[in-house]
């Protein structure tokens, strides 16, 4: 694969092909009520920290969450949806970001996402009008980096 390296992008086009693509958009993650639930053996993730600069409408945004239930609102346009895509970006692979995932007028966006025992960080940077980059970092609680940043997290998210 080469979704753990940098690649370019164009709007309209997919770095991956359907074969790699996850068509029921489902994946394992969940909070500590589903980790009591969860079946022998399948993993369990929550989000303790995540911090998204530039991407789509977000200037910059840090949330950590607390207990099991997080809400997300605000008024229209307010940046819901790019939250809720930084999320999936970080973790789902640069074959599911979309066309234009870096804030208008800015040249580069940042998502860093705290799992806990690892963190996940994926950078895009703009290299045309409608082109960019991106670069995923996974890495443990003590700074170890994962040789094979995307696959580690398709792994976790069963896919």
């Amino acid at each position: 694969r080469q979704a753990d390296r940098t690649q370019p992008h164009r709007h309209g086009e997919s770095p991956r092909d359907n074969a790699d693509a996850n068509p029921s958009g489902s994946c394992r993650l969940g909070s500590a009520e589903r980790r009591d639930a969860a079946t022998e053996g399948e993993e369990v993730v929550k989000i303790i920290r995540l911090t998204a600069e530039n991407v789509k409408r977000l200037v910059a945004v840090e949330i950590t969450p607390t207990g099991n239930l997080v809400q997300i609102t605000g008024r229209n346009g307010s940046g819901k949806t790019s939250l809720l895509d930084s999320i999936w970006w970080a973790l789902a692979g640069a074959g599911n970001v979309q066309a234009a995932p870096i804030r208008t007028g800015e040249a580069e966006a940042r998502i860093r996402l705290d799992l806990g025992e690892i963190i996940v960080s994926r950078t895009f940077r703009r290299t045309g009008d409608s082109e960019f980059t991106t670069a995923i970092t996974v890495q443990n609680a003590e700074g170890a980096r994962f040789p094979s940043p995307q696959r580690m997290l398709d792994d976790l998210l069963a896919r």
